[in-house]
């Protein structure tokens, strides 16, 4: 194989050229002094330093093998010119297409780091790639068809261990995809992290992340108000005797039950939304019903008597009567909570601002919260 060749000025700081000097070569990767040679056939060594000739005007040239190189260029009086992380043929930090025959290979060094592949770019706000894994099929790629890296560990004894692998493959339909990280267990693939466009799962089974979850309140886990409380009932549907725990509201009087969470340390304290499921026996269709839910936080060492919070509604309309309705979702609860708050909550029905002519039937709420962690450790 031909050996690359270099071919370099040496210049001042005005940018004359330099006659006389002396240039050394000195590989990147382990700072040794690289094997020079004066034809690219490699039959003829140059030595390292060499003088360049002086009636060249400051030119010089020498073969090496490809790689990363540093190259000095002094006299007597020191150093005229440096130049660093020169890549020299097609073994070059840039050339990463012919380190390895598409047949696979294998790269080595005895310094670290063994490769490095930069990209410089002037964006700053944009996802830049610095290197493409492609995969070639001879046939039509169906789904499961992946790319990727392979990690394994080897010892003074040539013991080589698997250890982890991380790929990407395709999942559904064209330029769609998934990221699978997974761990070697006695040899065969173990633990497996899966991250797709819609889903997050560790073993098969979807991780909790981010986002919007729900607590269920039922009108069972609520009691009435000492002032101006709903009256608690018991809901049954007819014929088949389902059994509902309910409050019922009044029309003309606003009333009210409350219940207490001691909100979940995942809850990132931000705004809460509920969504009312409801009944009644009276009533015309269209006739409309307001819940409204009032949620009061409490931190450790606060007093019991908390005052006024905030405040969200929901109006929904009424279908028909004895049959379920589920209200639209609120506007947001402004809470104002801190970490491991205790939170009051209150609903009512606010019958100045609806007109179903009948009692309203609370089943239970919905409330939303969103989550910043994954557990509450």
């Amino acid at each position: 194989m031909a050996l690359a060749g270099f071919n370099g000025q040496v210049q001042d700081l005005s940018g004359n050229a330099v006659a006389t000097v002396s240039i050394e070569v000195r590989r990147e990767s382990d700072n040794g002094l690289a094997s020079l040679f004066e034809d690219a056939d490699g039959v003829t060594p140059l030595g390292n330093p060499f003088a360049n000739d002086p009636g060249d005007v400051g030119h010089f040239l020498f073969h090496v093998a490809g790689g990363s190189y540093r190259i000095r260029a002094f006299t007597v009086e020191g150093d005229v010119m440096l130049w660093r992380h020169v890549g020299i043929g097609t073994m070059a930090q840039h050339d990463v297409e012919e380190f390895l025959p598409v047949t696979g290979g294998t790269l080595t060094a005895a310094a670290f780091p063994t490769l490095t592949i930069e990209r410089t770019t002037a964006l700053t706000n944009a996802l830049q790639g610095a290197l493409r894994l492609l995969t070639t099929t001879s046939g039509v790629m169906a789904d499961g068809f992946a790319t990727g890296f392979n990690f394994a560990l080897q010892d003074d004894n040539d013991v080589v261990n698997d250890v982890a692998t991380v790929s990407a493959r395709r999942a559904g339909a064209d330029n769609t995809g998934s990221l699978v990280f997974s761990t070697f267990n006695a040899g065969v693939l173990g633990d497996r992290v899966v991250i797709d466009h819609a889903t997050f799962t560790y073993n098969g089974t979807a991780v909790l992340t981010g986002g919007k979850h729900t607590i269920w309140i039922p009108a069972s886990a609520m009691r009435a108000r000492a002032s101006n409380g709903a009256e608690p009932a018991t809901a049954f549907s007819g014929a088949n005797a389902n059994e509902f725990s309910v409050f019922n509201f009044d029309q003309t009087t606003m009333e009210g039950v409350f219940f207490n969470i001691a909100m979940p340390k995942g809850w990132d304290e931000g705004n809460l939304t509920f969504i009312p499921i409801w009944s009644a026996l009276a009533g015309s269709a269209a006739q409309t019903v307001r819940w409204l839910l009032e949620a009061k936080p409490i931190s450790n060492d606060d007093s019991l008597d908390a005052g006024a919070g905030a405040t969200a509604t929901s109006d929904d309309a009424l279908i028909a009567t004895n049959d379920l309705h589920i209200g639209p979702e609120s506007g947001n609860l402004n809470v104002a909570a801190t970490e491991g708050d205790l939170v009051l909550f209150f609903v009512f029905r606010d019958p100045s601002n609806d007109n179903l002519a009948g009692d309203a039937r609370l089943i239970g709420i919905k409330l939303h919260y969103n989550i910043n962690a994954a557990t509450d450790a």
